[in-house]
């Protein structure tokens, strides 16, 4: 008997575990109501970082961003093996631009003044309106600046959460800053969330991730008293930051949504469903459709029911664009361990598994793909990613971890990851293509591992 696309639609709605994926799209965070971008990121940061703000964390921020620049700034000056002439290693250097690292544990930062979206060109704040204009005078905007004029520091961060940098853009700000404040410490650093700008940044500029924050927010979050409000804030902002590492999906087990998706197939086989579930994901909604007497012959019903579901339905139909590739790389590591998020792969070679007996992947690849474009996914971005958390304590493991965050030059925190690969917008690959590229950098990492601690897997 042949079963109706409502009749499909039906079942998969009566299916309580649909209703578990639905409902997972109804916590509330402030940073999912109000859409983030590279401004709102740094009007959060700009909060954080002033120390007279309703946070009541005063200026623990300000100086957990200067350790940072610090510890940066250290790793940079202290590359050199030896001094040239003496032949022995160099005298540390615990100062950032004058400014001596005792100084940061004697004296207070109350007094800082914080401020986002400095024109370099007018010295006005928050007036974009000229914005293109003063671009074109190759002037711009300094992200977050902060000034303590007691101490003598100047800050300037240009705050980078996906956004690209524009021609000479980090040498006008360092002249202003010369020019300006000549008789200050200045301290210049490019904050990326991505690390895709902040490891090649020049000196003087300082380049820093987005991890020693969320370290920050963790700490704080467990330790801290706060007030309810900020407490609110501070959590959601973490969870935002963390991106798809921590997505809503980690709270309902992905082989539940795929084995929902294999129950329900016949749903996602239908060439109309997939359509529609595409153009709401684009913003494209039929409202025409919706505005006349309802038919089944325009898909009226199954329009609504996707409007109102869409968030499941996408989650649904990832498994769907996503399975082939995942099978591919099964395919070609028989032996290996996979797991489909929304909008990614993760991959934990054969070659690793030894170490790996119970809990989580002490470190593996993932790769972030977008939609589908010509019948092939658009794919976006390739991260290592090392989980100091894994529930698996043993010498070697840790070593393992170890020399892959020094290599990669990551943070030995709770969960630590590095792009290695971005792609450009719109970029396809074949299922075959995919999964030759991640295998291919599992045994690179692999072979890392090896230089850097004489270790190999066991024959």
């Amino acid at each position: 008997m042949t079963v109706s696309l409502a009749g499909k639609l039906n079942a998969l709605l009566a299916d309580p575990r649909f209703e578990q994926l639905k409902r997972l799209d109804l916590v509330i965070n402030s940073f999912d109501i109000n859409p983030t971008n590279e401004r709102s990121h740094s009007a959060v940061l700009a909060w954080l970082l002033d120390p007279e703000q309703a946070h009541g964390l005063g200026d623990r921020f300000l100086r957990r961003l200067l350790m940072e620049c610090f510890t940066a700034h250290k790793r940079r000056t202290d590359a050199p093996a030896t001094d040239k002439k003496s032949g022995r290693p160099p005298k540390p250097d615990y100062t950032l631009n004058g400014l001596e690292i005792g100084w940061l544990h004697a004296q207070s930062l109350n007094q800082a003044l914080v401020l986002t979206e400095l024109n370099i060109n007018t010295g006005k704040v928050n007036k974009d309106e000229n914005q293109e204009a003063n671009l074109k005078k190759h002037s711009g905007f300094i992200d977050v600046f902060v000034l303590d004029p007691v101490y003598g520091i100047a800050i300037a961060i240009e705050n980078k959460y996906g956004a690209g940098q524009t021609s000479d853009q980090l040498e006008r700000y360092q002249n202003w800053m010369e020019t300006r404040f000549k008789n200050c410490h200045q301290i210049l650093i490019v904050l990326d969330a991505f690390d895709s700008l902040s490891k090649s940044c020049p000196a003087p500029w300082i380049g820093l991730n987005y991890n020693w924050i969320e370290d920050f927010l963790e700490s704080t979050l467990a330790t801290e008293r706060l007030d309810d409000r900020v407490r609110t804030l501070l959590d959601d902002y973490l969870a935002c930051i963390r991106g798809e590492d921590y997505d809503k999906w980690n709270s309902y087990e992905h082989r539940t949504v795929v084995k929902l998706h294999h129950d329900h197939n016949a749903v996602f086989a239908d060439p109309h469903v997939r359509k529609l579930i595409q153009e709401c994901v684009d913003g494209e909604y039929d409202w025409e459709a919706l505005d006349k007497p309802w038919s089944a012959a325009n898909y009226q019903i199954e329009k609504w029911i996707i409007y109102k579901n869409l968030s499941a339905f996408e989650a649904l139909l990832s498994v769907e664009l996503l399975e082939p590739y995942q099978l591919k790389i099964q395919a070609m590591d028989p032996n290996c361990e996979t797991s489909i998020g929304k909008d990614y792969i993760e991959y934990f070679p054969a070659a690793w598994r030894y170490l790996h007996k119970t809990g989580r992947w002490p470190f593996y690849l993932t790769i972030t793909l977008n939609k589908e474009k010509n019948g092939l996914m658009v794919v976006k971005s390739i991260y290592l990613k090392i989980n100091f958390n894994a529930n698996e304590d043993n010498n070697p493991l840790r070593e393992l971890q170890t020399a892959l965050a020094e290599h990669y030059d990551m943070r030995g925190r709770r969960l630590a990851k590095r792009q290695l690969q971005n792609f450009d917008d719109g970029y396809t690959m074949e299922e075959d293509e995919l999964a030759k590229v991640l295998i291919e950098y599992g045994r690179d990492i692999g072979t890392v591992v090896k230089q850097q601690r004489g270790l190999s897997a066991p024959a």
